[in-house]
């Protein structure tokens, strides 16, 4: 029989850089799958940089570009989905994974006058 493992005692938080996990703005995370099991997503938020018939490149805020495909009938449900109209310049959350593609979480676009139109006010970047 072994014996548990012992965890060393977390710092104090004043001594721990701050990590903010709620918002990731990009990466490839293991969770729980249908089937007992695990896969693997990616996720990112950003802003749509970059929209073609038949994908959709997102930037972060920290520079991390990614393209994905985006069949059309993706885009059409999305659209309607949202209630938005996908554009140049929306801010976006996606979900990528190999067995389910491309499914956003919220998308935002923008007005003229460069505010979102949810009035959705980003955290502040370190």
């Amino acid at each position: 029989m072994t014996s548990p493992a012992v965890l060393a005692p977390l710092p104090a938080l004043e001594e721990q850089d701050e990590i903010t996990l709620v918002y990731p703005l990009h990466g490839a995370f293991a969770v729980p799958d249908k089937k007992r099991g695990y896969k693997v997503v990616d996720v990112q938020q950003g802003v749509v940089t970059a929209l073609r018939d038949d994908s959709i490149t997102v930037t972060s805020a920290d520079g991390f570009t990614q393209t994905y495909p985006l069949p059309e009938l993706t885009r059409t449900t999305i659209e309607a989905t949202h209630g938005v109209t996908l554009t140049h310049g929306c801010r976006i959350t996606l979900v990528s994974g190999v067995d389910e593609g491309l499914r956003v979480v919220s998308v935002d676009e923008p007005r003229a006058d460069g505010t979102l139109r949810s009035d959705f006010v980003p955290l502040p970047r370190a």
